[in-house]
């Protein structure tokens, strides 16, 4: 009865008394004493201090000291007490008016709370302790056995939902200026309060998912209710933290990342906590529209990330606030990635918003180069974004709860269409911060391109998780591998394959740092990835090899060497029969193609097998050796073609066994001289089969001279540099030598000039050569023209005559500028090799006393101080002189210079002409011209170039003026282009009206 009447004298004093002193001395009773007190006591404790919270003194400061005394006495009281449901819930309903006054009064009386001192002390301890009262009521409630009651769940609702009021208005007041003291105490309290209130939403999600005895048990409606506002909640605390990071400055730090990693995070661990989850939360919540924001909260990141770089115009990135974004981009997209595995049938009604993310998520990654985006930031996209970007999509397409059929759509969302791809410099213009109802955000369109690069990067990134996918998936992306390699021959991929540099993008649980590398090496380590997964699975292997059979003829230069390289991968990770089988179907597909005369198709193929040998070159040599190098040989057309292509691309003879190598090249070298010798004595001209056994006895010579004896050596020069020699019916005749006969007959002449020649046999062999190279037919002359410069380069140990009218050195010089006459810069480049090679042997003043002028290789440039041949041979000579002095093709700097001089001295002379002609020109004669081609040939033209009297004068009018443009251009055009407001669209549409003008010079 003591303690009875003690405890009612305490709640008296606390109803009745006005001195502050008695009452704090009162409620300071109630935390410490009357614990073991019956329930209607404490029923009678918590309405006094109820009705205790609701007054009001008039005194903000007093109120804050009195409203913290009562919440300590909740706190002690609570844990410390015998409980019911009904003593619980009112304590639930105190912890629910605490939320509502707090959240109510930081809103009302933030400006109130500047001051400092005693101010910031009362409500450093009010924050303290109602964070104490709420974190031991929702510990109670996490631990009680009558959490499920209908009451009880109706109680806790409302407290949850006013504990997350109160988190966002704690949210707010954290990051304001004038609370910055008090900003980490409140973000503090806004999480712990946060984590408490979803630790009592988390336990009620597991009891309403679990069954008993296959039923629901009580209180399930009512405690889905509150998920379903809690989630809500959560959701709009999640918003408003978003927008909170998307508007912070640096100076702010990350101080809501706390609170909008738990809101986000707990929506979705409550949708994912258990299987039941499916069943019983999902039905009641909009999944959809939750994966929806996620992602579209993730693409309005990476759009800050983009309006972080361009709102900066030195470029200069504040790398702390861009990692921000990212890290957001990885939050919003690990979290939807989640949700996506767990409800994959809900994931795939939103692939199109999937695809569409990734799609410009990697472009955004390719778009770009590092003026637009400094390499630091673009390898922060790869590190910290772009596992989770890319891990969003090959995440569903691992959910082993998803239908094959399912998974193929969402696959063929990337693989297909050529949608327009947003501009790197619009990505960030037009569009606000998300509302609530918020969408994805418009990206501006562009002109420049497709999304075809794009397909291909996330394509390839999908490859990279292929590990997940099953046989039925992975059939479907070796399928589609055809896709990924046509689209490599594509202009807009080509170009970016070895252009573009990127940080792949590691998995998530991977510690791996990014390091760039160009693309086309990144496309080769992932089809490799994927080649060995792939051959886990046999009908995924035939698929695949299958693939490369087909594409083994890519006429794509890049995509061929693509193709050569997987080929080589695989054979090193098979067997010797597998290794030999893919090497006899490629003999056999081989054997079609020179059916069906294909030179260049051919000429791949045997570079494709070629390199295919040299894998494991002596089970590949002997093998093809055992194919195709048969006794038979020669026997047919078809078979001598492809012997002779084989040893043309690169097949060796030397790759084979030492044990039967030598016995095999000599029953190979008996086979071509037996040919060969055929060939001479009949009285027809020569075919092909002695255009064959020509290139192969050339070969023979190249590649196993010791393993040939001295009296085959003869034999050979006989049939071949002799017999062209002689005056011969069979030999002699010019006509009989086609140019494919001609060529090897040339290198296999360069292989005996080493040895010893007589003076008189060059010089017949000179002259021979010459007559043929003038009577040449245009076929014959391109088949053998690439072969003159090697045979000029043998000629560089032997002295010519310098005496005036010298055939022998008329014949050389004539060669020499047929070589240098090529428009093709590869056999330009080859004759000069061959001038260099002689140069090294000839000091260049004498050398030059009989070069002859040859106006055919002047550039034709009317009145200009320096006439073209001239100019020609002092760019020439600048050449041999280095090549005396280094030997070397090397490009130097004042190689450079030397072009560059004359280029300016024959600009300067057009455009003085120019001037002189403009007088002469009446006025309205002249006409305006609008330049729009693209890849005009600046190669001196004879047509541009003279200006003649019998010409009209609109002609001469329009080629003076387009002389001028291109002078213009030249000039004008890389200063333009460094201005600061010059835009890449603006001269893409220049370069795009110059094609038009460039395509109409081509018809004239």
């Amino acid at each position: 009865m003591g303690e009875g009447s003690d405890l009612s004298r305490v709640l008296n004093v606390l109803k009745t008394s006005k001195v502050a002193e008695e009452r704090i001395v009162a409620l300071e009773d109630l935390s410490k004493s009357y614990f073991k007190c019956c329930s209607s006591e404490e029923l009678a404790i918590l309405e006094v201090l109820t009705t205790c919270w609701q007054e009001e003194s008039g005194s903000v400061l007093r109120d804050w000291k009195w409203r913290t005394n009562i919440c300590r006495v909740g706190s002690l009281r609570l844990p410390a007490i015998r409980r019911g449901s009904q003593v619980f819930i009112q304590y639930v309903q105190l912890a629910t008016k605490v939320s509502a006054w707090c959240a109510t009064f930081l809103s009302k009386q933030a400006e109130e709370s500047k001051s400092k001192g005693t101010w910031q002390d009362v409500l450093s301890k009010l924050l303290s302790e109602t964070n104490s009262f709420f974190l031991v009521t929702y510990t109670v409630a996490s631990e009680c056995s009558f959490l499920m009651e209908k009451r009880v769940i109706s109680s806790v609702s409302s407290l949850i939902s006013e504990s997350l009021g109160l988190v966002k208005v704690l949210g707010l007041s954290s990051r304001a200026p004038r609370n910055e003291p008090q900003g980490a105490e409140m973000l503090k309290t806004a999480v712990d309060l946060l984590q408490a209130a979803l630790r009592v939403v988390s336990i009620m999600n597991q009891t309403v998912t679990s069954v008993n005895n296959g039923l629901p048990i009580d209180g399930t409606p009512e405690a889905l209710q509150i998920i379903i506002s809690a989630m809500r909640d959560l959701q709009e605390l999640g918003t408003l933290t978003a927008r909170l990071e998307w508007g912070r400055t640096q100076s702010s730090g990350l101080k809501n990342i706390a609170l909008l990693n738990f809101s986000w995070r707990s929506c979705v661990t409550i949708l994912t906590i258990s299987e039941e989850s499916r069943t019983i939360v999902a039905p009641v919540v909009d999944i959809k529209n939750l994966m929806t924001r996620l992602i579209s909260f993730g693409t309005y990141s990476l759009k800050r990330a983009v309006e972080e770089w361009l709102s900066i115009p030195s470029r200069e990135l504040d790398i702390i606030d861009f990692r921000k974004y990212c890290v957001l981009v990885k939050f919003f997209t690990s979290q939807a990635s989640k949700l996506c595995i767990f409800y994959p049938e809900l994931a795939i009604a939103l692939k199109s918003t999937v695809a569409d993310f990734i799609l410009k998520f990697a472009t955004l990654l390719l778009g770009h180069n590092f003026e637009t985006l400094p390499k630091e930031a673009i390898k922060l996209l790869y590190e910290v974004a772009a596992p989770s970007a890319f891990g969003l999509l090959s995440s569903l397409l691992g959910a082993s709860g998803l239908h094959t059929n399912l998974k193929i759509e969402l696959l063929q969302s990337v693989c297909s269409g050529y949608e327009p791809f947003p501009a790197i410099e619009d990505l960030g213009l037009g569009a606000e911060e998300p509302e609530w109802n918020f969408s994805l955000p418009v990206w501006n369109n562009s002109a420049q391109g497709g999304y075809l690069l794009s397909r291909v990067m996330v394509f390839l990134q999908l490859l990279e998780g292929s590990e997940n996918y099953g046989q039925n998936l992975m059939m479907e992306f070796a399928k589609r591998l055809d896709w990924v390699v046509d689209s490599i021959a594509e202009d807009e991929v080509y170009a970016a394959l070895l252009q573009v540099q990127i940080f792949p993008a590691f998995p998530l649980e991977s510690k791996k740092k990014a390091q760039s590398q160009l693309m086309y090496l990144w496309v080769v380590k992932s089809l490799e990835k994927f080649i060995i997964r792939a051959f886990d699975y046999s009908v995924v292997r035939v698929e695949v090899q299958e693939f490369l059979f087909y594409y083994a003829l890519h006429p794509n230069v890049l995509c061929g060497e693509l193709i050569k390289h997987l080929w080589r991968f695989i054979a090193e990770q098979s067997d010797e029969r597998l290794f030999k089988e893919h090497i006899s179907v490629l003999v056999s597909l081989l054997h079609s193609v020179v059916g069906a005369e294909d030179p260049q198709a051919m000429k791949r193929l045997a570079q494709l097998i070629c390199s295919l040998v040299q894998v494991v070159p002596s089970v590949g040599a002997s093998h093809l050796f055992s194919l195709v190098f048969q006794e038979d040989t020669f026997a047919t057309q078809s078979s001598s073609k492809i012997v002779s292509v084989l040893l043309q691309q690169g097949f060796n003879l030397e790759f084979l066994p030492e044990a039967t190598r030598e016995s095999s090249i000599l029953a190979f070298l008996k086979n071509c001289l037996d040919a060969a010798k055929q060939s001479s004595e009949s009285k027809g001209s020569p075919d092909e089969k002695t255009q064959d056994s020509m290139w192969c006895l050339l070969h023979l010579l190249n590649q196993c001279e010791d393993y040939i004896e001295s009296k085959q050596r003869q034999e050979i020069k006989s049939l071949t540099f002799d017999s062209f020699l002689k005056n011969s019916r069979t030999m002699s005749d010019i006509h009989r030598f086609s140019g494919p006969v001609l060529s090897p007959i040339l290198l296999i002449a360069s292989f005996f000039l080493k040895q010893n020649v007589q003076p008189k046999a060059l010089q017949n062999l000179l002259g021979k050569v010459e007559k043929l190279v003038k009577s040449a037919l245009k076929d014959d002359y391109v088949a053998f023209k690439s072969s003159i410069a090697e045979f000029l380069s043998s000629l560089s140990a032997f002295e010519f005559s310098e005496e005036v009218g010298n055939p022998e050195s008329e014949a050389l010089w004539y060669l020499y500028h047929t070589v240098l006459r090529e428009q093709h810069w590869a056999l330009v480049h080859s004759g000069l090799t061959s001038f260099g090679h002689f140069a090294e042997q000839t000091p260049c003043n004498e050398l030059w006393r009989f070069v002859p002028i040859d106006p055919g290789l002047a550039s034709d440039v009317h009145e200009s101080s320096q006439s073209g041949s001239d100019m020609f041979m002092s760019t020439l000579k600048a050449y041999l002189e280095k090549e005396t002095m280094c030997a070397s093709l090397t490009v130097l700097d004042a190689d450079v210079e030397v072009l560059s001089q004359e280029a300016r001295k024959q600009r300067s002379s057009c455009f003085h002409l120019l001037q002189q002609k403009k007088q002469e020109i009446p006025e309205e004669k002249t006409k305006v011209v609008c330049l729009d081609f693209k890849d005009v040939d600046r190669r001196p033209s004879k047509t541009l170039g003279l200006i003649g009297k019998s010409k009209p004068v609109e002609v001469e009018t329009a080629i003076l003026m387009l002389q001028e443009g291109f002078s213009l251009l030249s000039n004008i055009s890389p200063e333009w282009l460094t201005r600061s407001d010059a835009k890449l669209e603006e001269w893409r549409s220049v370069i795009s009206q110059l094609a038009v003008v460039n395509k109409k010079l081509s018809f004239l």
